[in-house]
């Protein structure tokens, strides 16, 4: 599965729609970022990309560093953020086991499962702040410098988690590929990512603060789910919030305010073709996505398919 021009990667439709965005994630002045977008299933993806793989992993490594507060990189948010990952994860397990965290950044998320009893691991292909250690030391986090391919069969995992991962991988398909040979036959997968296919997006637009420089896929939970049936996964959970500071459940989403839009259209004359397009997005929304479309970032689980 390969980001390219001419068709959607994940079902083969040739359909495309065009869209020129502004990354969040890079100063002033921002380049335009160009995103091509299915028009039957809704895969979006980045293209042509504006970074390398190498220049992405060259960033990350300075944004760990740099330790941004109030920021994704804020050590204590993330701690907060790897806590409720880390709930979510009880939910789905009758006990701790094995963890293997791919793309595990400085290893926090293995540090806190670690001391809530998972004999967990990473693996991490850019350098962050805590040098790698063997694999097969027992007793204690193991972070590993490269990718998964570093974990080989065949050891497995009861869990494997991609938090915020699958939208920077050059091919998401093979990666799950890999996940699978990895996982216990009542292993879980556990994906978080934007939501490509929420009311946010649609409101933002071309401001959505996930279109970023790195982001190279943008996913829904449907289109998250066809790929992994593509791949062997199944039996699908889903959850009804965003591990964030702050956030809350969700309920389902009932669609656009007819007076916000006409409030709007009133403020901004010149733009009310396109606010008309959106608010007649947000009614489909409700009408199809329901139960995710007022999740801007949606965490999904999946067991292998049993052959």
């Amino acid at each position: 599965m390969r980001a390219g021009g001419s068709h959607c990667p994940l079902c083969g439709l040739s359909a495309l729609l065009e869209h020129t965005v502004v990354p969040s994630d890079v100063p002033d002045p921002r380049p335009d970022v160009h995103i091509l977008e299915c028009a039957s299933c809704h895969l979006a993806w980045q293209w042509p990309l504006i970074r390398s793989k190498k220049d992405s992993e060259d960033w990350y490594v300075e944004a760990y560093r740099e330790h941004a507060g109030g920021t994704y990189f804020d050590p204590h948010r993330r701690d907060q953020v790897a806590n409720l990952e880390l709930d979510f994860i009880d939910g789905l397990m009758p006990q701790t086991g094995t963890l293997l965290d791919v793309g595990a950044g400085d290893g926090t998320f293995i540090d806190n499962a670690a001391r809530r009893g998972w004999d967990a691991s990473g693996v991490e292909p850019a350098p962050g702040t805590k040098p790698g250690v063997t694999f097969n030391t027992p007793g204690r986090p193991r972070l590993i410098r490269g990718t998964i391919d570093a974990v080989r069969p065949p050891q497995t995992f009861d869990v494997v988690t991609l938090w915020d991962v699958i939208e920077h991988v050059e091919d998401p398909a093979e990666l799950l590929v890999r996940v699978r040979e990895r996982l216990r036959p009542d292993g879980f997968v556990v994906i978080e990512t934007g939501n490509y296919l929420s009311a946010g997006r649609i409101e933002m637009g071309a401001q959505w603060w996930c279109n970023q420089v790195d982001h190279r896929w943008y996913f829904s939970p449907d289109t998250c789910m066809q790929l992994l049936e593509q791949v062997g996964f199944g039996e699908f959970v889903h959850a009804t919030r965003v591990f964030r500071p702050g956030s809350a459940d969700v309920g389902p989403y009932r669609g656009p305010s007819r007076r916000n839009y006409l409030r709007r259209a009133f403020r901004h004359p010149f733009q009310a073709t396109q606010l008309w397009a959106d608010m007649q997005q947000l009614r489909w929304l409700a009408q199809a996505h329901p139960a995710w479309a007022s999740l801007e970032i949606f965490t999904l689980a999946a067991k292998p398919v049993r052959s």
